[in-house]
């Protein structure tokens, strides 16, 4: 509006980049940061709607994306750890700002079930290979499915059913890697009964079937 300029500056970066500081994912701590994380690492086309910046936080995080942008254009030595302590910086601090946001706008519901979606992320990252209940999930948070499933939503951007989906496809890429497995065998170790089903779940996280991303794996290699 009124004449101004816009500049935009795309920072896109591996998951890969961030393993090294997210190993530990079986703590209560870990697993509730990991799903503020988790939002600015999906694919595009998944990331929840904006926020805006103000102040120093804004001028932080500017400052921050210039200085990637110059790294990577400069390619100088050890820029490449420049760039990872950047993101890593960048990610948290959007991480905390997002997570303002959502207890603002959750009018501190959220805010109020923390240790209870904490518990539920420990639980299912336990036992997700397994066939799980609602029941059980809202017996360990100690709350109501209704309830349960919106505060979930808000803490992780996922339905229940969609974040054990996520944790099973991640699984299965690990072990699609292994040949000796065949795809029924990495269906079942991932928790599915039903091999059509496990394609389509697989094909809607990955964009590509099972086998497709097997044969990608062996080129690679």
């Amino acid at each position: 509006d009124g004449g101004k300029s816009v500049e935009i500056i795309g920072c896109e970066f591996p998951a890969s980049l961030l393993n090294e500081s997210m190993t530990d994912l079986v703590t209560p701590s870990a697993l509730f940061e990991y799903a503020y994380v988790e939002p600015f690492i999906v694919p595009a086309g998944e990331v929840r709607t904006g926020f805006r910046l103000s102040g120093k936080v804004r001028e932080t995080v500017e400052a921050l994306l210039m200085e990637l942008l110059r790294e990577y254009q400069e390619k100088s030595d050890c820029g490449y750890l420049v760039i990872k302590a950047n993101v890593l910086k960048l990610l948290a601090l959007l991480a905390r700002q997002y997570r303002k946001a959502a207890d603002a706008s959750a009018g501190g519901l959220f805010a109020s079930h923390r240790d209870q979606i904490a518990a539920v992320l420990e639980y299912l990252h336990q036992k997700y290979t397994e066939e799980l209940y609602i029941r059980d999930i809202c017996a360990v948070a100690l709350m109501s499915k209704s309830s349960l499933s919106d505060v979930f939503r808000q803490a992780t951007g996922k339905t229940l059913i969609g974040y054990v989906n996520y944790l099973r496809i991640k699984k299965a890429e690990e072990l699609l890697s292994d040949p000796g497995l065949s795809t029924l065998d990495v269906c079942m170790q991932v928790g599915y009964n039903d091999s059509s089903y496990f394609s389509r779940v697989f094909r809607k996280e990955t964009g590509v079937s099972p086998k497709m991303y097997r044969e990608m794996i062996q080129v690679g290699t």
